[in-house]
């Protein structure tokens, strides 16, 4: 208790001076409430991976100075027997293949042999080597990867109950973390080498859209994205409404491009804007700016929560450069509220 009603007291004392002007709340109050629709013009990164060609040489000195990235997580070699449920399986069915197995269990003390175990209805699997974000097939278990990743080589699992059925699993053989050679990790690096030199590719085609639009607006300053689309003979595209900080379903548009919308005059096309994979020419289209009267409505309470907002994260910094000074180690999550570490 003494020490929460110190960190209390710091809390004070650190945000008593925190004030907002009624032109804060009223930027914030916008920025949280106006929404807007775009027109854009997207050129998809994807459309030039047919076109890219990867040299052996280029492919060899992307490899070097890249190979971190394909590191291999841990890999585990697997086999495993069991029942597979019938379609529409009943309660009592499900538990008499559990039953099957839990004797079945028994007779593996016996024998490493899994394969032997095997019949009609019970089915025998060997796996390759897969990591964890790698799952097999027909297998949706989080206790079965547990298993096949804590048990030691030639260990056997527990009954696993899953979903899908029930089983047994042996670890086979383990392998730790490495990163692999180049031919090995071909396949991968080749396509990731393909996506940059595609997105290069998007981004000049896109460059050079804005480049012919910029010369249609010297010839005819009226001329909107519509107009421009038609003129390039690209697609048109146009977003609902949407918020700053908002995504849109369905849609590949980053957020950081809708929030650039907000920045642009009605009528103004934007530069290129690179994406994490495609590019995008935009051009604002509705914009809805706040009602004056809810806002009139709204202000006392949105003003005690926003300033409320700014005194947490004011504190939140100070307690952030306190740790830091210190060297402590921090073990709650930094999504943690002062209120939260307060009670703790």
């Amino acid at each position: 208790t003494r020490n929460n009603l110190i960190i209390r007291k710091l809390y004070v004392q650190a945000t008593k001076d925190v004030t907002l002007t009624d032109a804060e709340v009223l930027e914030t109050y916008k920025k949280d409430n106006e929404t807007l629709s775009v027109h854009y013009i997207q050129i998809n990164s994807k459309n030039f991976l047919s076109e890219i060609k990867i040299s052996e040489d280029e492919l060899k000195d992307y490899y070097q100075k890249n190979s971190s990235q394909f590191k291999r997580h841990p890999t585990v070699k697997i086999e495993y027997i069991g029942i597979n449920y019938p379609p529409d399986s009943k309660e009592a069915q499900r538990i008499g293949i559990s039953e099957q197995i839990n004797n079945l269990h028994s007779k593996i003390k016996k024998t490493n042999d899994l394969k032997s175990l095997a019949t009609d209805n019970i089915i025998h699997t060997e796996s390759g080597f897969f990591a964890f974000d790698e799952p097999l097939e027909g297998i949706e278990s989080e206790e079965f990867y547990k298993y096949a990743f804590s048990l030691k080589t030639e260990q056997i699992s527990p009954v696993i109950q899953t979903s899908k059925g029930v089983y047994i699993l042996r670890v086979i053989q383990k392998k730790d973390s490495y990163i692999p050679e180049l031919a090995e990790a071909k396949p991968k690096a080749e396509e990731a080498l393909k996506l940059i030199k595609a997105k290069e590719e998007a981004k000049n085609k896109t460059e050079d859209y804005k480049n012919k639009i910029d010369g249609y607006l010297q010839n005819d300053p009226a001329i909107n994205l519509k107009k421009a689309a038609e003129l390039l003979g690209v697609e048109l595209k146009t977003t609902p409404a949407f918020k700053r900080d908002q995504t849109i379903p369905d849609t590949d548009i980053d957020k950081s491009i809708l929030n650039s919308a907000f920045e642009l005059k009605p009528n103004q096309i934007s530069s290129a804007l690179g994406g994490v994979k495609d590019f995008f020419i935009i051009e604002p289209d509705k914009f809805t700016g706040i009602d004056q009267e809810k806002f009139k409505q709204d202000k006392e309470t949105y003003s005690k929560d926003l300033i409320e907002k700014k005194k947490q994260n004011i504190f939140n910094t100070l307690q952030s450069e306190l740790i830091t000074q210190a060297n402590l180690k921090q073990y709650i999550s930094s999504s943690t509220t002062f209120s939260d570490t307060a009670d703790q």
